[in-house]
């Protein structure tokens, strides 16, 4: 009851929310030109943003990594920052839902598209989301599938906003089903944003990984976090900037004073793409899947 008072009061605090201008589209996205800059959105109960929160539970994902995360994303929406943001966005407010993912064809909508618009119903979410049984038990790493099952749950969902978000969160490289770069540029055809959120534990140059293939869109940047225990703080600064829609440049790192952890025991360590890629698994090599140089810097804290 008192840590309900506190979250309704900080919300009565905060500052009065920005006018709405969301208005809803056309009913038939398939009418759009396709070379219009803003897409052409189906007609539904209209929120400010739509975003999917797509979460790893591959094999190199153990219990308490799982429980790291999705206690991570729950309490960032009882954190007072992201409660600002929520009541920027207006009296619509967003609509949000968490997709668990691994292999080809393994996805689950752990927790449905929600309609935050208050700090209620922001709790609401929390306590669903922390609650959440693990609905994938490990498997390969299919990004490419994520990507296009999570662009299926944004477009197939009873909202409509201008912004539309997949935030995509995992410790390793793809090593099974359709590119992640594949995938990622239906999601920016169909006029939605693909931000990223690395897990360095397992592979430290990951956030090269997720420029090349898996960011992309309107706006898009790559949050990093050093391993799971610091996966709550990551999620938090990535809500708030996708929340608000405030820019942010292409990759922000940890703070250099968080410094890397051990890494995973051997026996948790993700196979490597070529070791684990075969005929069966449908995985090709593909230079959009290697590392490259990237221009980014730091956010200055």
């Amino acid at each position: 009851m008192i840590f309900l008072c506190a979250v309704l009061l900080s919300w009565a605090n905060l500052p009065a929310a920005a006018k709405d201008t969301t208005t809803p589209k056309s009913a038939n996205p398939k009418s759009a030109n396709s070379k219009s800059a803003t897409p052409i959105i189906a007609a539904g109960e209209i929120v400010e943003l739509e975003l999917l929160l797509a979460v790893d539970c591959s094999s190199s994902v153990s219990a308490e990594e799982y429980r790291l995360q999705m206690q991570g994303i729950g309490q960032a929406f009882r954190d007072p920052a992201v409660l600002a943001a929520l009541r920027s966005a207006g009296a619509n407010g967003i609509a949000v839902a968490v997709l668990q993912w691994a292999g080809v064809g393994d996805q689950a909508l752990a927790v449905p598209w929600t309609r935050i618009s208050n700090p209620l119903q922001a709790l609401d979410f929390s306590r669903q989301v922390m609650q959440s049984p693990r609905m994938v038990e490990g498997g390969p790493t299919g990004l490419g599938d994520a990507l296009s099952r999570a662009r299926e749950e944004v477009l197939g969902n009873q909202y409509s906003a201008k912004r539309r978000i997949i935030d995509l969160s995992g410790d390793g490289r793809a090593n099974q089903g359709i590119h992640a770069a594949t995938a990622r540029a239906a999601a920016m055809k169909a006029g939605i944003t693909v931000n990223g959120l690395a897990i360095l534990n397992e592979e430290k140059k990951l956030d090269r990984y997720y420029l090349a293939g898996v960011v992309g869109g309107p706006n898009a940047f790559l949050v990093t976090a050093y391993d799971y225990e610091d996966f709550a703080r990551a999620i938090r600064r990535k809500l708030i900037n996708e929340i608000s829609g405030s820019p942010l440049t292409q990759l922000e790192k940890p703070p250099a004073t968080m410094g890397p952890r051990a890494p995973a025991p051997p026996s948790r360590r993700r196979p490597s793409a070529a070791s684990a890629a075969s005929p069966a698994s449908g995985w090709v090599s593909s230079p959009a899947f290697e590392p490259r140089k990237v221009a980014a810097r730091s956010i200055k804290r």
